[in-house]
């Protein structure tokens, strides 16, 4: 599994991931440098995490509200787990991401793309595309 963070995210998930050494093949962020920068938009993060095969985490779950931007990520063949409220503390996005570590590399690994779900705080998951 490749995981992408959305810039809305912010950096230290990505990085305690990165850090704990999760068993995945890449961890991604915007980042100077990096084939995303700081500032990339929505439809430039679709269309990369969607070709390069990765699942990205979101908490702009707005996303889905914009005909362009929900029409990028099908068109992208994107996979998104949305966090449904985006307000929580990094160490609780950190514990829910472990805590449904092996959800997320079934649904990387099993769930036809495009697709993308809602994950609440208490881990439960409601799918919201195709």
């Amino acid at each position: 599994m490749k995981l992408f963070f959305d810039e809305d995210m912010g950096t230290s998930v990505p990085k305690a991931l990165r850090q704990a050494q999760a068993p995945c093949e890449d961890i991604l962020f915007p980042r100077p440098g990096g084939p995303l920068r700081p500032g990339a938009t929505d439809l430039d993060w679709l269309s990369y995490a969607g070709e390069h095969g990765y699942l990205a985490i979101s908490a702009n779950k707005h996303i889905l509200d914009s005909d362009v931007e929900r029409q990028a990520l099908l068109d992208a063949r994107a996979a998104v787990v949305f966090l449904a409220s985006g307000q929580e503390r990094v160490f609780t996005v950190f514990r829910l991401i472990v805590r449904r570590w092996d959800w997320l590399v079934e649904l990387d690994r099993a769930e036809s793309r495009p697709f993308a779900y809602l994950l609440t705080a208490r881990g439960r998951v409601r799918q919201v595309v195709p």
